[in-house]
């Protein structure tokens, strides 16, 4: 009995090395250049300094879409460069409260409810690792920085209530460009398909004037690797 234990054991102990190679390969990757397609769903926030507004300031997540293609640069077949081109479709909700001062010194509340759309360009570049859990499916790790263009924005903004004489005391502009931190984690199967969940936490101030707050969203991707 103990004999047949320790040959199990030796048995299985030799296989160990073959199992972990294969499930981190640091082989010559099969194909150095591939090229994929993405599409999925997002949901982003872009928030605002909480002393902005000096009563209520609130900004909340919505819902939009993304579509983009990725090409992967083989370095070993464990771990590749992955730069990216997405155009991302975002939309929000806001809320904000302030006390003005009209042009006689009397201060009023001016409430602005409305929700946001905005269309970016984003560039990711990633470092992607791989790793085989069965010869068909391939787990991977993806990190790196990313720099955002914004297209075009709109705000349908309501003003609730305002002084009699209708002031508005402050506009708050976009910034253009915007710059930050990618990563996610992805299954690919067949080498072909994958699904991909990742987070882009933006690192740079998303309104002029000192307003602060940054760009953050998740993004749900199918992709199609050629």
């Amino acid at each position: 009995m103990t004999r047949r234990v320790c040959i199990a054991l030796l048995t299985i102990s030799a296989s160990l090395p073959a199992v972990a190679s294969d499930f981190f390969s640091t082989e010559q990757p099969e194909e150095r250049f591939t090229f994929g397609l993405r599409l999925g769903v997002n949901t982003s926030n872009h928030t605002m300094r909480s002393s902005a507004f000096n009563v209520w300031n609130n900004d909340s997540w919505g819902a939009g879409f993304t579509l983009g293609a990725v090409a992967d640069l083989a370095i070993r077949d464990y771990i590749s460069i992955q730069p990216g081109f997405f155009f991302d479709y975002r939309s929000g909700k806001f809320s904000r409260v302030t006390v003005a001062t009209n042009p006689a010194g009397d201060p009023y509340d001016l409430v602005s409810v409305g929700d946001s759309h905005s269309a970016f360009v984003t560039i990711p570049i990633l470092a992607s690792l791989h790793f085989s859990i069965t010869p068909d499916l391939r787990w991977n790790i993806d990190a790196g920085p990313y720099l955002g263009l914004r297209l075009g924005s709109s705000d349908n903004r309501q003003v609730i209530e305002a002084d009699p004489e209708g002031y508005i005391t402050r506009e708050i502009g976009r910034r253009n460009s915007d710059f930050g931190f990618k990563l996610g984690t992805s299954l690919t199967l067949w080498r072909t398909w994958s699904f991909g969940i990742h987070y882009l936490a933006g690192m740079s101030s998303v309104w002029d004037d000192g307003y602060g707050g940054h760009n953050k969203e998740w993004t749900f991707t199918l992709g199609y690797d050629f």
